[in-house]
């Protein structure tokens, strides 16, 4: 409904301007901003831009701050919640301080976002105080309703009265003069007021007087009746009668192009320039105040209609509604200066002159054509390619123009010499001279088979863009084809044009755009920060712009930033869409089937063909944007929560997620805003956020950051300075100093301790191993002592023996006593060479094998003896691993108590037990005798093998040795 009201109200304000005899040119672009959209109220009262760059929109519900994106509300500190109270007038002090006038004739001051009382307020009582106004030196003036004016200065307020004036005060208006005075209108009155004296102008300007500054110097004066002008102390009538006449002005601005604009209570708004009104479309058609941005913006306060933002248009659209047969033509193009014409396809041929469209299809006498090109030669004709074939426009009479294949022509050029040159299908090239028409073959040089674009150079060399991605230069008849080996991608070629510096440049059918420079063609696509590679549409403004039509829309790019980018120079170019912002959504340009599709006017209007219709675009009126955009970081939220980010900012250890919201204020196209940002000591290089205003980190590690911000405003103007924060990021009790001190030494203390534990284990190790090539070494010495005892011994006896028995031969008793012995000493090798074996061989390293073999070598030793020998071992033997050492000594040393029972004991039996006690393995043996004689107690003689240290004993004190050594005799390990 709001929009329906809206609607409703702005054709009131046109039927009423058009009462006036004033039309409403579509020349203006309107967006407006009421409840809906975040303003409190849809009376606002006063509108003011700050030294910051934000907005202030005062209403009837309230303060807001706008900053292009949404409105802030600042909620007063005397409003309460039945009762709203309304703001009528803002002013801006030197320090930034914003003063407000609102209800109940108050003056509060804004600073740092916390209300005070300005010591004015109590000073100034009266009743509807409508007006505010910051004079020199600190002064204020109030306006009333009533009538009454008071100015505050010094501590005090002074009352001037009506009655010093010849009329009533009205609502007053306020101007600060050149010389430290300041010109006051309100009512009847026009005067000065200045070392605290207030003269009255002598002339009289009319009733209901409002004033504004002009840039020229002096005054505008705008009243019910007329509009005057003020200049060096003359008052002179700029008109009679305005369009307004009869109702009261509200307001007056005049605008940084030297433009005055009217507000009025009942008729809209208006503006003066170069000696003619224009009525202006707004929302409600009581304007409360005017106020220009430093982008050149111009903002409208309204009652009703909430606050209105007023651009000039800088375009227009020829369609249907502007009075051709249908929306879309495929072809424009300028004949006789001022001419436009139009292929409007099955609405026919029309034409634009002396600003009104014509369909020449619906004159009496002219054919009826469905359209698809229209191209102009030198001599002032216009040529058409329609359903019938090629036509020929000359003066106000059409002729049809007789070639072969005329339904093959997608394209038409007239080059600067006379000559139409013409392209299409199946190889279709060809020129008229005058009526003359030439074809051009393969014959002649030119091979393609699609001809879709010309252009022509100032050396009158004209360039043919093909289907297949070549480029053709014909010139003095000769065809030069250009390929991949030139530079060209390969695209099918779309638009051609050669800007006034020479360059060709040519749009391409997904291959980007293509330049001609130092002799080969470059290539720029959407990596480069184009928005699109399909281009069907080029053109050049007169203010180093080149323009480009897409399916994307419209776009252009300053010619230096290109040229520098084909060179390789730069990276990207800033490109500038051109569309929702300007008031022309969904845009898709035509150019696809046939050319030309775009035209440079004389005036200095682009035209292009587009599927809404053929669009003229003004580049004066789209003029760029030198501001560069303030940017403001606004809120800091940790965790989603608003903190406070004046003073020293400090991140507490719990937090996770940090959010940054930025504001750019940048009013006249809020959406083409670009933001980098980059939080030192976090980011390597800046980060692209496009249009998002909010920033999002996660927390980064303890320690001191700085964000930094920059913007870019809608032409691609960047401020490098920005905005920067600075904060801290508390570390964690386990991220502090003393902590991480403590780890570390903690962390060198357990490393040195591994490395203590590593080493210690490597020298064990190394240690054992060492022990078990000793032991090795050892067994070797052993293995070898004992054959070089036991063997070598025994060897050399019988050698003896034998050596004996030779030199005996003749006794034959000797050599049989010397036979016994060689026979029992080859038993005796044999076996120490079998107890050899046994201690070597891996398979006897166990408890059990050695068990075993010493009773049968025990059984063996008493065999032939009259001792019986009684051997007595575990039934269960446990399958433990021997040392070899270990077991060979125990071996040797029960062997050896075993021989001396034998030689020494005297004894008719014997007795070997064999006791496992833990680690430890006894062998102990009893012999007994006969000799009655013989008082010594019978012997038990023990042997013990200790596996830890590696030694066998017979008798208890070798067992009690080692066992005291060792703290207990361990068989095994």
């Amino acid at each position: 409904m709001t929009r329906w009201r809206q609607l409703v109200r702005a054709l009131s304000v046109w039927l009423l301007t058009a009462a006036t005899g004033v039309a409403a040119p579509p020349e203006f672009l309107l967006q407006s901003w009421q409840v809906e959209e975040g303003l409190p109220h849809n009376i606002v009262n006063h509108v003011l831009q700050d030294r910051a760059g934000y907005l202030w929109v005062a209403t009837s519900g309230g303060l807001v701050r706008f900053n292009g994106v949404e409105f802030k509300e600042f909620p007063l500190p005397t409003a309460t919640a039945d009762r709203v109270q309304g703001v009528y007038g803002l002013h801006e002090e030197a320090d930034g301080a914003l003063l407000l006038l609102v209800a109940g004739n108050r003056i509060l001051r804004l600073k740092d976002g916390q209300f005070t009382r300005h010591p004015a307020s109590g000073a100034v009582n009266g009743r509807n105080a409508v007006t505010l106004f910051g004079g020199p030196r600190g002064a204020l003036w109030v306006g009333y309703a009533g009538g009454a004016l008071k100015r505050w200065a010094d501590d005090r307020a002074e009352l001037l009265n009506p009655d010093q004036s010849p009329g009533a005060w009205g609502v007053p208006s306020f101007v600060a003069g050149k010389n430290g005075g300041v010109w006051i209108a309100g009512g009847g009155f026009l005067g000065q007021h200045r070392d605290g004296k207030l003269t009255p102008f002598p002339d009289a300007a009319g009733t209901q007087l409002r004033i504004a500054a002009s840039g020229a110097g002096g005054l505008w004066v705008g009243s019910r009746e007329q509009l005057h002008r003020l200049d060096a102390g003359v008052l002179a009538v700029v008109s009679e009668v305005p369009p307004w006449a009869g109702a009261n002005v509200q307001s007056l601005l005049e605008d940084r192009d030297g433009a005055l604009w009217i507000g009025t209570d009942t008729r809209g708004l208006f503006r003066f320039k170069d000696g003619e009104f224009a009525s202006v479309p707004v929302t409600h058609p009581q304007v409360m105040g005017i106020c220009q941005d430093r982008e050149g913006n111009l903002w409208v306060a309204t009652r009703g209609g909430g606050l209105n933002r007023v651009r000039p248009r800088p375009f227009q659209m020829f369609d249907a509604v502007a009075g051709l047969g249908e929306d879309e033509s495929r072809s424009v193009c300028e004949g006789r200066p001022g001419e436009f014409w139009f292929a409007n396809r099955g609405g026919g041929l029309a034409r634009l002159k002396d600003g009104r469209v014509e369909v020449l299809s619906q004159r009496k006498g002219w054919p009826q054509l469905f359209v698809n090109i229209v191209c102009p030669d030198a001599r002032g004709n216009v040529w058409l390619l329609a359903d019938t074939g090629i036509h020929r426009v000359t003066g106000e009479t059409v002729r049809r123009v007789e070639v072969a294949r005329p339904g093959g022509v997608r394209v038409l050029f007239g080059a600067r010499n006379g000559d139409v040159w013409m392209g299409g299908e199946e190889g279709l090239l060809g020129r008229f001279q005058g009526d003359a028409f030439q074809a051009f073959t393969e014959a002649d040089g030119f091979t393609a088979r699609q001809t879709r674009a010309f252009a022509e150079d100032a050396e009158g060399r004209v360039w043919i863009g093909t289907a297949e991605g070549d480029v053709f230069a014909f010139h003095d008849g000769v065809f030069t084809r250009h390929s991949r080996d030139d530079g060209l991608p390969g695209a099918a070629i779309r638009v051609m044009r050669v800007d006034s510096g020479g360059v060709l440049w040519a749009g391409t059918v997904g291959g980007g755009l293509l330049a001609r420079v130092d002799g080969r063609f470059r290539r720029l696509t959407d990596a480069h920060g184009l928005p699109a590679d399909y281009i069907s549409q080029v053109l050049e403004d007169g203010r180093g712009r080149m323009w480009f039509g897409s399916y994307r829309g419209i776009f252009h790019v300053a010619r230096k930033e290109l040229l520098a980018c084909a060179r390789g120079e730069t990276r990207r170019v800033n490109a500038v869409t051109f569309g929702k912002s300007e008031g022309l959504p969904g845009v898709s340009c035509l150019g696809e089937d046939h050319q030309p599709a775009a035209w440079p006017g004389r005036d200095g209007r682009l035209w292009l063909a587009t599927r809404k219709g053929v669009l003229a675009i003004d580049p004066a009126v789209e003029r760029p944007n030198t501001n560069p955009p303030p940017v403001v970081i606004e809120e800091f939220l940790l965790d989603g929560q608003r903190a406070d980010a004046r003073g020293a900012l400090k991140i507490p250890p719990d937090a996770r997620k940090l959010d940054f919201r930025v504001a750019v204020l940048s009013y006249a196209s809020p959406e083409k805003i670009r933001v980098r940002h980059k939080l030192d000591g976090f980011d390597s290089d800046w980060v692209e956020a496009g249009a998002q205003r909010t920033l999002t980190y996660p927390k980064p590690s303890p320690g001191t950051y700085r964000l930094r911000v920059i913007a870019a405003n809608n032409d691609g103007l960047w401020n490098e300075t920005g905005a920067t924060l600075a904060f801290t990021v508390v570390p964690a009790w386990w991220q502090t100093w003393w902590f991480l001190a403590a780890a570390v030494l903690a962390g060198a203390g357990a490393v040195g301790g591994a490395v203590r534990f590593i080493t210690r284990r490597r020298w064990q190790r190394r240690m054992r191993k060492l022990e078990a090539q000793h032991a090795l070494e050892r067994e070797r010495t052993r293995i070898a002592q004992d054959i070089h005892d036991d063997l070598g011994a025994s060897l050399t006896e019988i050698a003896w023996l034998g050596e004996l028995a030779e030199q005996d031969a003749g006794d034959p008793g000797e050599v049989r006593a010397q036979a016994r012995k060689i026979s029992s000493t080859a038993r005796e090798t044999v076996r120490s060479l079998d107890e050899i074996v046994w201690a070597v061989r891996p398979e006897s390293d166990t408890l059990k094998g050695l068990i075993e073999y010493l009773g049968r070598r025990a059984d063996e030793l008493f065999e032939s003896t009259p001792v019986r020998c009684w051997f007595t071992a575990p039934a269960e033997l446990p399958d433990l691993p021997l040392a070899a050492d270990v077991r060979h000594d125990f071996y040797l040393a029960c062997k050896e108590a075993l021989h001396n029972v034998l030689k020494h004991a005297h004894a008719t039996e014997v007795r070997v037990e064999l006791a496992l006690a833990g680690t430890t393995l006894r062998c102990a043996r009893a012999s007994r005798t006969t000799d009655a004689a013989s008082t010594r107690p019978p012997r038990a003689p023990t042997a013990t093998a200790c596996a830890t240290c590696g030694s066998a004993s017979s008798g208890s004190a070798g067992a009690s040795s080692c066992a005291a050594r060792q703290g207990r005799a361990r068989l095994w390990r």
